[in-house]
């Protein structure tokens, strides 16, 4: 009886590990892909600025339109956290909406439960 428990339990935590070496992995592959989406984002604005000074110079020699001669760069360009895309696909923008709608449950049931500790004193 005591060896079939320990077995069950061995068992159990041997799957466990398993489980937690997958959710690594998959862990792991959202990192490097968020970091090569980062890459090429950073790419993308290195080549955005570059083609804003050309144009500068540009419109300095030749007159026109709304010249951009005062125009400084004093920081990077900051990315607006409202508006998210993916070049791979949209499996992260799912898990970013599902960890946020979690955030919100959790937030909701620790001020359920607060109100509820509250009516028990009260009681």
């Amino acid at each position: 009886m005591e060896e079939t428990r320990v077995k069950a339990d061995r068992e159990k935590l041997l799957n466990e590990k398993d489980d937690l070496g997958r959710q690594l992995q998959r862990i792991l592959s959202k990192e490097t892909q968020y970091r090569h989406e980062l890459r090429n984002k950073e790419i993308q604005i290195t080549k955005l600025s570059e083609t804003i000074k050309e144009r500068m110079f540009t419109s300095q020699k030749t007159p026109a339109k709304g010249n951009l001669q005062n125009c400084e760069f004093l920081a990077p360009a900051q990315a607006n956290a409202q508006f998210k895309f993916s070049k791979i696909s949209g499996e992260s923008e799912f898990n970013l909406m599902v960890s946020q709608d979690q955030e919100k449950m959790l937030l909701q049931m620790q001020t359920e439960n607060s109100q509820l500790k509250d009516a028990l004193k009260m009681l």
